[in-house]
């Protein structure tokens, strides 16, 4: 395991590129979204999941922009 200040010293190079790759929101059952306020509670948790993941897209722009050059 590194040590804190060998952490702190590693940086990103503009080229790399950070990928993520969000597991799918599992689709509730029909029987499921007959329930008595299901559907709602449904459309909170896939406004939550879209507000998440832009956050996280955000967070990466700003960290690529962010990013000094590596000096040669």
């Amino acid at each position: 395991m590194s040590k804190t200040t060998d952490l702190s010293r590693r940086s990103l190079r503009r080229d790399q590129i950070l990928e993520f790759r969000l597991a799918p929101l599992p689709e509730p059952p029909p029987e499921m979204m007959k329930l008595p306020g299901v559907a709602r509670w449904w459309e909170q948790m896939v406004l939550m999941r879209r507000r998440d993941t832009e956050a996280l897209y955000a967070l990466i722009n700003n960290l690529q922009v962010n990013v000094p050059p590596v000096p040669d």
